[in-house]
């Protein structure tokens, strides 16, 4: 993404040190949300991805599915709080990038990742479904 390797290691650096990582990790030990900080970095891999090449090339561009998917089943598996602030700014990004977002291939893309999420966690969904809709019955 940044076509320099240094200011790759650099950024990666801030990113793994950051203060508030750290009091995640070594002083709330907020397990989830440390975790689901790990899938963010694959995620914003995948939509800078989908967003910036090529839309035409199907076998090239359907290698963007892969690291969107595993990166929401990532977040949902662990902070599902964190979730649903990445989905919030992802639907805020296909707003605003609307034009990028319409595509044919790029709508491919996105509801295959999403089926592919939800086909994935079922093992979470069906339980955290059955158990938050229960008390509505």
């Amino acid at each position: 993404m940044f076509k320099d390797k240094n200011i790759a290691v650099i950024v990666c650096l801030a990113y793994v040190t950051a203060s508030y990582r750290m009091v995640n990790i070594y002083i709330r030990g907020a397990v989830g949300e440390y975790s689901a900080m790990t899938f963010l970095p694959l995620l914003a891999l995948a939509v800078y991805r989908i967003f910036t090449t090529d839309s035409s090339d199907w076998k090239h561009y359907k290698k963007n599915i892969l690291p969107l998917t595993v990166g929401m089943s990532g977040l949902s598996g662990t902070h599902i709080f964190s979730g649903e602030m990445v989905i919030a700014v992802l639907l805020l990004l296909c707003m605003v990038l609307w034009k990028k977002t319409l595509r044919k291939n790029t709508l491919r893309v996105y509801i295959t990742a999403a089926m592919q999420t939800v086909l994935s966690n079922l093992y979470f969904i069906v339980p955290f479904l059955d158990y938050t809709l229960l008390p509505l019955l």
